[in-house]
């Protein structure tokens, strides 16, 4: 379903001017409720992204190449957000690596300090939008591969007639959050913006079950420290 069409059904479901008036009104507050409109449904794009798993949107990250004694390698591309696997590749095996936070990371592995062949990892920034990848035990054999699947930052949609996958597949989901996210910022409700929220997001499940035949909305976790970096982009 393309961007009208999803905007055409929340500012029903809310109660609030007909889209061909809202759309081109050159009232400054209606042209702020207008550009909010394409801001919830945009977020509402990227909680189905986070809470479910997609396969179509899914992107395969630049293969990292190792380097013997070094830890740490940057992730290449800018669109990284949350890794969905990662796989460790040798000369005569390939296996999948387990993940690891800063908060548990001694719980897996005996020493930080220990080279070897790695079979765990964590997912840290450092400046600005530079993500890396640090692998314990640390890689004591270069050339070895690092493989990432990941679930990218989407760009925004603002054309009337956009449409992505997410929209396509799950425009009815997409409706539920937005309108959740429009009775928030555009008509203060709360109640209601708590409602269709919850409405939205049980649809996670199904949607899970039909792309993966498993429910992994709650084991799929965003990186902690990815958390503050997705925030700002949705600083209304």
């Amino acid at each position: 379903m393309q961007l009208q069409e999803i905007e055409r059904s929340v500012l029903a479901l809310i109660g609030y001017d007909r889209y061909s008036s809202l759309s081109v009104d050159t009232d400054s507050e209606k042209a702020a409720d207008f550009a909010l409109l394409h801001r919830c449904v945009n977020i509402a794009r990227d909680e189905i992204r986070i809470g479910t798993i997609i396969p179509a949107i899914l992107k395969h990250a630049t293969t990292i190449s190792t380097v013997a004694a070094t830890k740490q390698y940057l992730i290449a591309n800018t669109d990284f957000d949350i890794p969905v696997k990662v796989r460790y590749t040798t000369s005569d095996s390939e296996f999948e690596l387990e993940k690891a936070t800063p908060v548990n990371l001694l719980d897996k592995v005996d020493k930080t300090t220990t080279q070897g062949t790695p079979s765990v990892y964590q997912i840290f920034g450092s400046s600005g939008a530079q993500v890396y990848i640090e692998l314990y035990e640390i890689p004591e054999t270069a050339g070895e591969s690092v493989d990432i699947d990941y679930k990218p930052v989407l760009s925004d949609v603002t054309n009337a007639t956009s449409e992505d996958i997410i929209m396509l597949k799950y425009s009815l989901t997409v409706i539920k959050i937005a309108a959740a996210y429009a009775f928030q910022f555009i008509k203060k409700d709360m109640a209601n913006f708590d409602k269709w929220l919850l409405l939205g997001r049980a649809d996670f499940k199904e949607i899970n079950l039909r792309e993966t035949g498993f429910d992994t909305s709650p084991t799929i976790k965003t990186e902690p420290l990815l958390v503050n970096k997705r925030k700002g982009r949705y600083t209304i």
